[in-house]
């Protein structure tokens, strides 16, 4: 396997480029100019994939723009957006991003739903609409049921992308913190054929956020640079592929940024201090 920087080594006159794909995997293209030239060969899937960073770099940006392509590509996708009860801004962020409405997807996508007051040791999960349902995500046995009711509720026949932002908020718990952690290890190690898009902070429990960076198939890290209010993305690791190893810019819109990251403050604030107590 080659890694790359810019400019690019190893393409031709013709502008080939001779990539490793391993026989298991099947390396996707996102259609997205900026990421797809970041990685020549393709995105090796099923696998597992960490976007790290401090807070506020656009981490879940970049997993929305990969969540819209791979159900434009005909895939499925399980969001599970942790940092927020709600999955309008998702909606919004789609749709502003990927010009993308989950209206036009609804056989293909479920949101499970974080609700930190139902209580872990009861009910597992909660019915909130068709393709939403809501559990305490602290309890690995919740997480678990979760995600096997919404597999089954999607109608779609597609490879499942399971989209999850935020995992510290669920790794602040005292009593589910230490399981969970093990759970995700466990689901990165063996990911049943399916793709998992994972963000985490690095602002936060630093020490579990850099085991999981060494365990995940795929590594990338946001960025920032000094001066510049921009989203620089950079690749870290890419398994059974080749890859650039440069910051790229990312297309920003910057309303859609700013509203993600005053949810992110907002969820931290309410969420901290109730998961802190379970």
């Amino acid at each position: 396997m080659k890694v790359y920087d810019a400019p690019w080594e190893g393409i031709g006159s013709a502008g080939m480029q001779v990539c490793t794909e391993q026989s298991s995997a099947v390396n996707f293209h996102s259609g997205l100019d900026w990421f797809d030239s970041y990685l020549p060969c393709g995105l090796p899937t099923p696998s597992s994939i960490l976007i790290s960073g401090p807070s506020g770099t656009g981490k879940p940006y970049v997993g929305l723009s990969l969540a819209g392509a791979w159900l434009r590509q005909g895939g499925r996708v399980i969001f599970i957006p942790i940092h927020s009860s709600y999955r309008l801004l998702f909606e919004r962020g789609l749709g502003a991003i990927s010009g993308l409405s989950l209206e036009e997807y609804t056989d293909s996508h479920f949101f499970i739903l974080f609700d930190s007051d139902m209580d872990p040791h009861g009910q597992s999960v909660e019915l909130d609409s068709g393709n939403s349902i809501r559990c305490n995500l602290v309890n690995p046995e919740a997480w678990r049921e979760a995600l096997e009711l919404a597999a089954t509720a999607m109608e779609g026949e597609g490879p499942i992308l399971v989209f999850a932002s935020a995992l510290n908020l669920a790794l602040l718990s005292p009593s589910f913190g230490e399981t969970f952690f093990s759970m995700l290890l466990d689901t990165i190690r063996d990911t049943r054929g399916w793709t998992y898009l994972l963000t985490i902070s690095s602002s936060i429990l630093l020490k579990k956020a850099t085991i999981l960076e060494q365990a995940v198939d795929h590594l990338f890290r946001m960025e920032r640079i000094p001066g510049d209010r921009g989203l620089y993305l950079r690749s870290v690791r890419i398994r059974g592929a080749d890859f650039r190893t440069s910051p790229i810019a990312l297309p920003v819109i910057p309303e859609l940024l700013e509203d993600m990251k005053n949810e992110a403050v907002a969820s931290r604030r309410i969420l901290i201090p109730k998961v802190s107590k379970i």
